[in-house]
C-alpha cells in the first residue's frame, strides 16, 4: 500500500486498519465458500476433489492469515508494510478465483466452456471490489490486471485441452470469453478510480481533523495567555487621593 508520498501517520494507520478489515471479510468469504464446496463434494461423492479443494482453501486461508498478522504487527509497532508484500498479496489473491475456476473445469460438473461464463466468474469482481479497501488505486488496478490475465490463462488452457467451442459443442462464440476478460479488466480500472476517490476523501477528512486540532490548540494557548495577562492586572482601579486613574489593555 503506497503511502510513502503522504506524510501522515493518521492516514497510514487508517489504511492499515482498512486492510485488516478487508482481509477479515475475505477470510469469512473463503470459509463460507469452503463449507459450501465440502457439502457439494460430499453429496456428489467426489472425495478426490474434496481433498484437492481442501488443500486449495487451506493455502488461501493460510496466506491471508499471514498477511493479516503482518498488518496487525505493523499497526501495533507503528510501521508500514513493505510494498513487495502488497504486490505479492495481490498476485496471490488473484490466483484464488483462477484456481477455483480451473478446479471447476477439471471437475467436469458442467461443460468446460460453460464454466468460463458461469456465475463463479463473478468471484473475480468480488476480489476487485474488496481491493478498494486498500485505499490504493495502483493495487486495485493490479488486481484487475492479474485477474484478467488469470481468466485468459484458464480460457487458453480450456481451448487447448478441450474441443473447440466453435465446433458446435457450446453455444458461445470464442470472442465472448475475451469479452469477459475485458470486463474483469474494466472492473479493475473502475475499482482503481473508486479507490482514488475514497483515498482523497479520507485524506481530506484527516486534514480537516488536523486543522481542527491545531485551531483548538491555538485557542487553548490564547486562553492561557489571556488568563495570565488578566492575573497581572489589578481587579479594580487603585485609590490615590484626589487622582482619578483609568487603565486599558
Amino acid at each position: 500500500m503506497n503511502t510513502q508520498s503522504i506524510q501522515s501517520e493518521a492516514f497510514r494507520r487508517a489504511a492499515l486498519k482498512s486492510e485488516s478489515y478487508r482481509i477479515i471479510g475475505l477470510l469469512c468469504v473463503l470459509c463460507a465458500v469452503f463449507v459450501f464446496a465440502i457439502a457439494r463434494d460430499l453429496a456428489a461423492g467426489e472425495f478426490r476433489l474434496l481433498v484437492t479443494q481442501t488443500l486449495f482453501f487451506s493455502f488461501a486461508v493460510a496466506g491471508e492469515a499471514l498477511v493479516l498478522v503482518i498488518v496487525k504487527r505493523a499497526v501495533r509497532l507503528g510501521r508500514d508494510v513493505h510494498p513487495a508484500v502488497w504486490v505479492l498479496n495481490v498476485l496471490m489473491e488473484s490466483l484464488f478465483p483462477t484456481l477455483g475456476l480451473l478446479l471447476l473445469i477439471e471437475s467436469q460438473y458442467i461443460d468446460p466452456y460453460r464454466s468460463l461464463v458461469a456465475p463463479v466468474v463473478l468471484v473475480y469482481l468480488l476480489f476487485i471490489i474488496l481491493s478498494t479497501l486498500r485505499l490504493s488505486p495502483m493495487l486495485s488496478l493490479l488486481t484487475g490486471v492479474f485477474s484478467a490475465l488469470g481468466y485468459l490463462a484458464v480460457t487458453l488452457y480450456t481451448f487447448a485441452q478441450y474441443a473447440n467451442p466453435d465446433a458446435g459443442t457450446v453455444v458461445f462464440p470464442s470472442v465472448l470469453y475475451f469479452f469477459y476478460a475485458g470486463l474483469i479488466l474494466a472492473g479493475g480500472i473502475i475499482a482503481a478510480a473508486v479507490a482514488g476517490q475514497i483515498r482523497s476523501h479520507v485524506l481530506a477528512a484527516l486534514r480537516e481533523a488536523d486543522l481542527q486540532r491545531e485551531l483548538e490548540r491555538v485557542n487553548h494557548d490564547l486562553d492561557v495567555a489571556r488568563s495570565i495577562q488578566q492575573g497581572l492586572l489589578p481587579a479594580c482601579s487603585p485609590k490615590l487621593g484626589n487622582f482619578e486613574l483609568a487603565g486599558w489593555n
